[in-house]
């Protein structure tokens, strides 16, 4: 990537020195939690990317508990260390409008993190989605292969 600002940003840059990613995605799908999903697709994209994924929420006891109190500040401060640690960040947002996305996009455009954002059933985004870097179509169907099998596709 040049960065000359009369070089227009290639919208699909894949950032090849880059060795973490964090993920952001739903814990519970249509009320019901499926945390396994999101195992899933981190695997996926791990062997697809190369790169590790920094992520802890998916085997957090933190996630998977009641959220009050301290937990959510516990959930809150993992999330936002394990982000900030990461080269990159991917988003999947898979449900309704992914509140837990919002926070996680902010974050990282707040510290220039390359971001992937894919909407694979197409909920409406925000204004924000168009600061991310373009999702991969080699991503992309690797991830719809992944969701039809877990019978998660729509």
């Amino acid at each position: 990537m040049s960065n000359d600002p009369n070089v227009p940003f290639e919208a699909t840059t894949i950032y090849h020195n880059a060795t973490t990613f964090y993920f952001g995605s739903n814990f519970n799908l249509n009320g019901e939690p499926r945390i396994d999903v999101a195992r899933a697709l981190i695997r996926v994209l791990e062997d697809l990317t190369g790169w590790k994924c920094t992520s802890r929420w998916p085997w957090s006891p933190h996630h998977g508990a009641q959220t009050f109190g301290s937990t959510r500040e516990i959930m809150a401060l993992t999330d936002l260390t394990d982000l900030r640690a990461a080269d990159n960040v991917i988003l999947l947002p898979l449900n309704g409008t992914a509140r837990g996305c919002h926070v996680e996009l902010g974050a990282a455009l707040a510290w220039d993190k390359p971001t992937y954002l894919w909407r694979p059933f197409g909920h409406e985004g925000t204004s924000f989605d168009s600061l991310c870097v373009g999702f991969p179509a080699e991503w992309k169907a690797a991830v719809g292969d992944a969701l039809r099998k877990l019978g998660v596709a729509p």
